[in-house]
């Protein structure tokens, strides 16, 4: 009997190292499993930090004159359109909501003194909320861009839908036209303003390669010519 006893005692001893190791290992697979899915899973589904775009003062100015001169287009298109019913409430829900006079206000002058002083009684002027949300699809031109300089609509308009400028257009907007057609339009606004950025973006990478640059960027410059002084 007294020589069976340190077997037993050995076996205890055995099974308690066995239950040990089972749970330390139970413990760190675990935690290696909520690592494996904080690093490789939550990581990827939260949401990204916005772009930082500093805009300086001449650039605002720009950005101002070329949201002004795409809704001077729009309008154009719908005067060539007065029986069209979505032209319509599209040239109602500019007078109303994007154009500066009685209902919408004027934005900062700081922003729209450059197009005042190229005024010669034929551009239009946005107010603060357009101009806001023209900003916002500014920044995301910026996170868009490639390191080669391209710059796709498809990715533009995917990531527009998921940003705050979505938020900002609805505001703008409001109730003025049904979803469809505000959809419709803002895609359309983002499309144009996308291709004058992205043909600044061709502009500037191509001046890069030459000696002489043979085009003046930012748009800013090419405005303040002598030549586009007298146009």
């Amino acid at each position: 009997m007294d020589s069976i006893l340190p077997l037993v005692t050995s076996v205890s001893v055995f099974k308690g190292a066995i239950h040990s190791f089972f749970l330390d290992f139970v413990f760190k697979l675990g935690s290696e499993i909520v690592h494996f899915i904080a690093q490789n899973v939550i990581a990827e589904c939260q949401p990204q930090s916005p772009v930082s775009v500093y805009l300086s003062e001449n650039e605002r100015q720009a950005v101002h004159y070329v949201a002004g001169a795409i809704i001077r287009g729009y309008l154009r298109k719908a005067r060539l359109h007065q029986k069209n019913k979505y032209w319509i409430s599209i040239e109602k829900a500019i007078k109303e909501r994007i154009l500066e006079g009685d209902v919408v206000g004027v934005a900062a002058n700081s922003d729209r003194c450059w197009t005042e002083f190229c005024n010669r009684g034929a551009l239009n002027f946005v107010g603060p909320l357009f101009l806001d949300f023209i900003l916002a699809v500014v920044k995301i031109l910026v996170s868009e861009e490639r390191p080669d300089g391209s710059l796709f609509h498809e990715d533009v308009q995917r990531a527009l839908l998921e940003s705050p400028a979505r938020g900002l257009w609805d505001q703008l907007i409001g109730s003025t036209l049904d979803e469809d057609d505000s959809i419709i339009f803002m895609r359309g606004i983002v499309r144009s303003f996308t291709t004058t950025y992205g043909g600044g973006v061709s502009l500037k990478l191509r001046n890069q390669e030459l000696a002489c640059p043979k085009v003046s960027v930012p748009l800013r410059k090419r405005l303040a010519a002598p030549n586009a002084q007298q146009a």
